[in-house]
């Protein structure tokens, strides 16, 4: 083999891109951009707060909500149902904006968190400090990426949601939002409108991993400590009804009883009367359901 035969050893154009990306995965990146929202979110205080902010506020914070409750949650790692081509590139926008990782990463690490819920190996469990089950488990997830991806086998794919779930897009879209909302209504309009609601979607997400597994009540007699949260349930619209959802976490729906109110399982059943969401799954089998019912 001669000299020009050698294989190259210099990274192509393509790895130099993929290295380039994956510094965004790392812990102090993570922890750089998590720290960067909070402290922006907290700067909005040193701006003067306007009415007309409120709208938009709510609009971006139900939005990242029921991105992450909805689709991540509920579509993507349970596929509790399936819903139309444009919900799923509005909701994977939204979870984008939320810098939630790519959405089959996020699917595949909430999969291992049901099947390991409470026990060595649970992702984020309070079991393992309540620092860590906030907010320390996304600094060291990186480690056990591959286990999520294979937790996470047979998610669809689309060519959106793996642009959509690049942490260098994330950063880009998060920026061009930013940048028109300042154009449009200077500083205070970017950081009340898109880092407040930002923030408050991220801790609340935390919250449900952290507090529903410490206090709360249990309509099920479920093997981890998973609980219910009437206030957090409101607040993540649905998602903080914990112990329900541990115990039949193929549902679309997260509340059980009467005073329970789960908006996303209202909002999907909305879409499936407009056709737009379909194979909803509102109850569980009679044999698996007659099971629960013993248990609980």
């Amino acid at each position: 083999m001669t000299t020009n035969d050698t294989p190259s050893t210099q990274p192509t154009h393509r790895s130099r891109f993929r290295q380039f990306r994956d510094l965004f995965n790392k812990g102090p990146v993570i922890l750089g951009y998590i720290v960067a929202f909070h402290v922006l979110a907290v700067l909005a205080f040193t701006q003067p707060f306007h009415w007309h902010y409120l709208p938009v506020m709510a609009l971006f914070y139900v939005w990242m909500g029921l991105s992450t409750g909805l689709y991540l949650h509920r579509y993507l790692a349970h596929r509790s149902f399936e819903m139309a081509m444009p919900l799923q590139f509005l909701f994977a926008f939204g979870s984008a904006l939320t810098f939630m990782r790519s959405p089959f990463w996020w699917a595949g690490q909430h999969r291992v968190h049901h099947q390991k819920s409470d026990q060595p190996g649970d992702v984020h469990s309070p079991r393992d400090g309540f620092w860590h089950a906030y907010v320390g488990w996304v600094l060291k997830s990186g480690d056990r990426t591959m286990e999520f991806v294979r937790a996470g086998h047979g998610i669809k794919q689309t060519r959106f949601t793996r642009v959509l779930g690049a942490s260098d897009v994330q950063i880009l879209l998060n920026t061009a939002l930013c940048s028109g909302l300042y154009a449009l209504w200077g500083p205070g309009g970017a950081l009340w409108c898109l880092y407040v609601p930002l923030v408050l979607s991220l801790n609340m997400t935390w919250c449900v991993n952290t507090f529903c597994h410490i206090v709360g009540y249990r309509n099920f007699d479920t093997p981890d400590n998973s609980r219910n949260s009437f206030l957090l349930g409101i607040l993540t619209f649905g998602e903080g009804f914990h112990n329900n959802h541990h115990a039949k976490p193929q549902l679309a729906r997260a509340g059980m009883r009467w005073f329970e109110f789960d908006f996303i399982a209202w909002l999907i059943g909305g879409f499936e009367r407009l056709g737009w969401a379909w194979d909803v799954r509102w109850s569980l089998p009679t044999r698996e359901q007659s099971a629960l019912d013993q248990a609980g």
